[in-house]
């Protein structure tokens, strides 16, 4: 009995590890054949994602239009061209307040997706720091109406630079404190609409060409502080009616008002120990030297007063009214290019005073027909009756010997007709 209970028991635990054994390989393979399914569905999945592209849309928030991009599914998107917007920086690109990376790990498309771009306003105002002194070097601002601050971060601003408003189309008045002492060379050169300047009484250098070809510039008033005015500085001007010069300038430049066809008024503060304002018209001083006619007035004749004994470089220079001019006696100097392009000047009287007519000084008179010169002059300039295509008649003050000993320069008839005559005391001689 003992013999078949063990038995049994043997034969029990037999059976089991066979039964457990077969279990153990069907579940094998059932879970084999569940992996190889798993694989495949993963391979067909992975398939149809590879067929997946998303749009990358690109808001610019106003400024220059960015096309859309087509991304496959997982990949970056490639950076297009930077957007422009008038007054604004671009920063770069924004999902919310996140920027985009294009080259960044982690930065891959798996959706659509709109990325935004982001400003900041662009600096109106351009400075350099020198010393402790800021300078304004540039402008980047659309604005009509400039405020120059009197101070920058803490420092103060005391200089406007080279050509700083250059060409700055949109600006039509400007105002300058008293903290700046110098505007630089052509500051505001072809500042088209600009009509309206005020200065600070700091101011103490205007240098060459700082308001050139500002066409809508209709009045300037400049400072007490102003000691020069540079060459130049409202060459071409056209609409500008008058000017009034403080009590501290001791300098004035070149052809400053050349062009300045509806200058009417020049006046210059009682105090000023330099120059003076007679009619309008600035002379120095003492009276002695006419330097600038105000070529916009309507006058069409013009003597030059018997205390001036010189006239200045340019004048009158551009002068479209007067038709005649006499110079008296006691003038012994005639600057170069005084008469420039004075169009409608038909006649001259020079007195005998004069020594010398300089270089270009009735150039481009084209209804010029009658010229008298008195006895006094020794030397013609170069170019000094070029393309006074309508010059008739000389009348020299003096014999035909004094006419020929006078030193003349480089094209001084140039354009005269061959047949005008010159009429000497002794009779007449051909230029």
């Amino acid at each position: 009995m003992k013999n078949l209970s063990i038995f049994l028991i043997v034969f029990l635990f037999t059976l089991s590890l066979v039964s457990f054994s077969a279990c153990s390989e069907q579940i094998k393979q059932n879970s084999q054949g569940e992996d190889s399914h798993s694989e495949q569905a993963l391979q067909s999945e992975s398939a149809e994602i590879e067929k997946v592209y998303h749009t990358v849309s690109f808001d610019t928030t106003g400024g220059s239009e960015v096309p859309a991009a087509t991304v496959k599914h997982g990949e970056k998107v490639t950076a297009p061209e930077d957007p422009v917007k008038k007054g604004y920086n671009f920063i770069g690109w924004y999902i919310g307040e996140e920027k985009w990376s294009f080259i960044g790990e982690g930065y891959v498309v798996t959706e659509n997706i709109t990325l935004y771009a982001k400003w900041e306003k662009a600096a109106v105002l351009q400075y350099s720091l020198n010393t402790g002194e800021y300078t304004i070097t540039g402008y980047t601002g659309t604005d009509t109406d400039v405020y120059i601050p009197s101070t920058y971060n803490g420092y103060p601003v005391t200089s406007i630079g080279n050509s700083a408003f250059n060409d700055c189309a949109s600006l039509t008045s400007v105002i300058i404190p008293n903290s700046v002492s110098s505007i630089g060379y052509m500051a505001f050169e072809y500042c088209s609409n600009l009509n309206s300047v005020t200065i600070g009484n700091g101011l103490t250098s205007i240098k060459d060409l700082t308001f050139q070809y500002c066409k809508s510039l209709t009045s300037v008033t400049i400072g007490n502080g102003v000691r020069r005015i540079g060459s130049g500085t409202f060459m071409g001007c056209r609409s500008l009616t008058s000017v009034t010069i403080g009590n501290g300038v001791t300098s004035i430049g070149d052809y400053v008002f050349m062009g300045c066809r509806s200058l009417t008024s020049i006046y210059v503060n009682e105090n000023n120990q330099t120059y003076k304002s007679i009619d309008g018209n600035l002379y120095s001083k003492d009276g002695k030297t006419l330097i600038k006619y105000a070529i916009g007035k309507t006058d069409i004749s013009f003597t030059i007063r018997d205390s001036v004994t010189n006239i200045s470089d340019d004048a009158f220079a551009g002068c479209t009214g007067l038709t005649s001019i006499t110079i008296p006696d006691v003038v012994t100097s005639i600057g170069d290019h005084a008469f420039d392009d004075c169009s409608s000047l038909t006649s001259v009287t020079i007195g005998n005073g004069v020594r010398r007519i300089g270089s270009g000084t009735f150039m481009g008179c084209r209804s010029l027909t009658s010229v008298t010169i008195g006895n006094g002059v020794t030397s013609i300039g170069n170019s000094a009756f070029l393309y006074c295509t309508n010059l008739k008649n000389i009348t020299f003050n003096g014999t035909i010997e004094q006419w020929q000993a006078i030193s003349k320069g480089t094209l001084w008839n140039n354009g005269v007709p061959a047949n005008c005559a010159v009429h000497c005391t002794d009779g007449d001689t051909s230029l």
